[in-house]
Parts: structure tokens; sequence; C-alpha cells
């Protein structure tokens, strides 16, 4: 069969629409950590009280903030081809493993010595009951936001096992996956070893295989349609039920947030922040809790963040939850190897 070559233009403009694409996904990566930081800024164990506004901002976050964080793990994990898949889990597993142990033994003794001076989230108890806590209910363990680590090595290993069916049978694997997510969504599947969490996630992450059937033309429609799929992500915020906003609002975050990362994309100034905070998701999403507990400890025992105090203390949360883990890791943890290797 005669095939005809690419001209070297071709070639030139398609390698670009590639390199564009993937800086487009740095910079949503730094929206996604961004939004996952502003997640955790409030203890669950103390509220700020006069402003119950964030209470309903919270909720409407995590509807849809780690849908769009599955999707962009699994753009990237979407990105070797299906042979490469158990080498990328035995890879990735190799990494998070130990961060998943290194960063609850340092949550741990940091709690345990924090809380007789500072107020702390959820401190730690008997070290044997935290242990079980950890390996049954990642969600309900001292160290909550770990159970992200667990999914995901998990959700690897669902793409590893399922590779040949995924592959040949893509639009069932997603109404499978689909189906997976109403069950966790209406609280129809356990939360030993955070299996709900796995069921409810899968089907964003996959969604990922999707768009790289066709990466052009996704993206061109999120281009060209972008400012109407946010005003429709907008909406459904405002509008849908609660119990909808997981699916629907998680759905809509993709292209939205996709959209808009692609318009920031635009304007340097924007742009090279959100992707030295992308580039650094994975330093931020392990320590972003310990910083802002230390800087919410601090505020919380001499100066509070009632009232007005928290439009203060909000940004400095913030703030610190995205720069102090990256002056931690280069100043402590990039000394060894080990833990460089773990934590960048």
């Amino acid at each position: 069969m005669h095939v005809t070559p690419m001209s070297p233009s071709r070639t030139t403009d398609n390698a670009r629409s590639a390199s564009n694409r993937l800086s487009e996904i740095d910079t949503a990566k730094g929206i996604g950590i961004a939004l996952v930081v502003a997640g955790h800024m409030v203890a669950r164990d103390a509220m700020p009280r006069g402003n119950d506004w964030w209470l309903v901002f919270h909720e409407h976050l995590y509807s849809f903030h780690m849908a769009f964080f599955f999707f962009l793990s699994g753009y990237v994990f979407f990105l070797k081809p299906p042979d490469q898949w158990t080498r990328t889990l035995s890879k990735t597993a190799a990494r998070l493993i130990p961060a998943y142990l290194l960063f609850a033994l340092i949550v741990y003794a940091a709690k345990l010595v924090a809380v007789q001076v500072l107020h702390v989230d959820r401190p730690v108890k008997d070290p044997l009951r935290e242990l079980l806590l950890m390996i049954m209910y990642p969600t309900e363990s001292f160290a909550q936001f770990l159970w992200f680590i667990v999914t995901l090595l998990m959700i690897y290993a669902v793409m590893v096992v399922l590779r040949g069916w995924i592959t040949r049978h893509l639009t069932l694997a997603l109404a499978a996956f689909f189906a997976l997510h109403l069950l966790s969504v209406t609280d129809h599947v356990t939360k030993v070893f955070a299996l709900h969490q796995l069921a409810r996630y899968t089907i964003f992450f996959v969604v990922a295989a999707v768009c790289h059937r066709n990466p052009g033309g996704w993206m061109s429609a999120i281009s060209r349609y972008g400012f109407w799929i946010v005003l429709a992500f907008g909406i459904a915020l405002i509008v849908l039920p609660r119990t909808w906003l997981p699916t629907f609002a998680g759905l809509l975050s993709l292209p939205a947030l996709l959209a808009i990362a692609v318009g920031v994309n635009r304007w340097p100034t924007l742009r090279e922040p959100l992707q030295f905070l992308g580039r650094n998701t994975l330093t931020i999403y392990l320590m972003n809790s310990l910083a802002m507990g230390l800087v919410r400890g601090i505020a919380l025992k001499y100066w509070g963040w009632d009232d007005w105090h928290f439009w203060v203390v909000a940004p400095i949360l913030l703030t610190s939850g995205l720069v102090l883990p990256i002056v931690a890791q280069r100043a402590l943890f990039a000394r060894w190897t080990w833990s460089d290797r773990i934590t960048r």
C-alpha cells in the first residue's frame, strides 16, 4: 500500500500542536492544584464563623475539583501506549508508596507535637487504631488527603488489568465506569480501602482516553466553544441540585477548566506561574496540608479567622499552601536523592 509521506510543514504543525496541548495541560495542572489547595484551607473541625458562604463554596468546589485532577492524571497516563501501562504503574507505585508512608509518618509526628501548643485538625490518637484507619479507611484517617495516592494507584491497576477490554471497547468501558460513579455518589459503594473514591473518579480518568482518540478535535472544540462551556459550567454550579453536582459539574469541569487554561495560556504573566505550579503538583499536594495546618494553627491561636479576619487569613493560607511546600522540598527533601525523587 502506498503511503504519501507527510510534508515537513505538516510535521512541524503537528509537533507545534502537540506542544501547545502539553503546555495547556501544564497550565491546567496549575489551576487544578490551586483548587485542591483552596479546598484544604479550612479545617474539618474549626469553621470560620460569620462566613457561611464558605460552606457553599467548599461544597461546590468539592463537587468537581478532584474530578478535574483525576482527568489530568488520566491525560498524562494515556500519553503512554497500552503496552507501557504496567511499567507506568510500577514506576508510579515505586514513587508514590514511599511518599505515602513518609508523609503519613510526618503528619502523625507533626500532629502529635503541634497539638500541645496549637489547634490541630483531626488530632491523632492510639497509633494502632490510626494505622488501621490508614489501611482500611484512607479517607477517614488522620492524613485524609493521602487518599488520592491510594485511589490513583488503584485506578492505574484497573487500567492495567482491563487494558485489552478498555482499548477495544472504550465506549462500553465508559458506560460501566459511569454506572459505578452513579453508585458511588448515591452512597452505594463501601468506604473500605477508599473503594467509593475509585468508583466515583475512574470515569473522569478514562474520559482522558477519549480525548487522546482525537487530540486535535477536542482542543479545537474547547478553543471554539470555550466561553459557552464555561458559562454552562457556571450555571450548573448555581442551579443544579446538590446531589447532581458530583456528576454534572464534574463532567462539565473538564472542558470548562481546560477552556480557561487555553485562555490563560495566551497571557504569559498568568501562564508562567500556573505552569510552575503545574510542574510542582506532587510537591504541593504532599505538603500543602502540613504548611496550611501550621499557618492556620498560628492564626487561630494569635488572631483568629472569624468574620472579616477570614478575608485576611484565607489568602495567606492559600499562598502558604502553594509556596511553602516548594520551599521545603528545595531546602530539605532535595538534599537526598531518594527523598527528592518521591517529592518532586
